[in-house]
């Protein structure tokens, strides 16, 4: 009939409603996603894993508790994606400083420079990454969890284990298995490092923690070693 509206039209003198579109939505969420990350940073910095508030980095978020329990189902699992994000953003700077055709002995050398570098300009990523080691928070993670806390803690172990197969492939490194090398590396540089990232640790030390990550470093360098009169990496230099 003439003057009839095509029920398809919204009716008239009624408001459209437009909907979010599917991309808009993704960007919201992932835009809501960093805020809650970036604020769940700075407070598990300052507070610690079990000291830390999800009302506090909600607040700091300017969202909604119910907002951010929709992206992540409890503190430890927030946590994690702290965690995460810091694993990849250190991994990708770790395989920049890695010259492939290097002596495997300079390449652990432009590892334990970048270490060095990185944890000290981030020393709030230092205290979050290795808050992994208490038993507390272990404790809290679900079978999945454990499992991407796992994963991101050997994706940059298994970088250096590269290095030293490499190496020791070459004939450049000293016989070794390179997975459990890798290991007591990492441990070592960690406890250097701590000591220059903590300043409540560094208060007790009757030492330079800059001579204890030297000499840490010159160790490492010095026990991998083929040859004793090796010149790649001396630490002398």
């Amino acid at each position: 009939m003439a003057g009839d509206q095509d029920p398809r039209e919204p009716a008239r003198g009624r408001s459209v409603v437009e909907l979010p579109q599917p991309g808009r939505r993704a960007t919201r969420k992932a835009e809501v996603r960093a805020r809650i990350l970036q604020a769940a940073r700075a407070i598990f910095f300052r507070d610690g894993f079990m000291e830390a508030s999800l009302d506090e980095i909600a607040v700091r978020a300017d969202l909604g508790k119910g907002t951010l329990y929709r992206h992540f189902e409890s503190k430890a699992e927030l946590y994690v994606a702290v965690l995460a994000a810091n694993g990849a953003t250190f991994e990708d700077r770790m395989r920049e400083v890695i010259d492939p055709e290097a002596h495997a002995l300079d390449q652990l050398r432009a590892v334990g420079d970048f270490y060095k570098r990185y944890w000290s300009e981030r020393p709030e990523n230092f205290g979050i990454f290795w808050a992994v080691n208490s038993q507390t928070f272990i404790g809290e993670l679900s079978r999945s969890l454990l499992d991407e806390v796992r994963s991101i803690w050997e994706q940059p172990l298994r970088v250096l284990e590269h290095v030293l197969a490499t190496g020791v492939e070459r004939g450049e490194l000293r016989p070794c298995d390179p997975w459990v090398m890798a290991h007591v590396i990492w441990r070592a540089g960690n406890g250097a490092i701590e000591a220059l990232v903590t300043p409540k640790r560094a208060r007790v030390l009757d030492c330079s923690p800059e001579a204890i990550w030297r000499d840490t470093l010159d160790l490492v360098i010095l026990g991998m070693r083929t040859h004793p009169d090796d010149e790649a990496a001396d630490p002398t230099d």
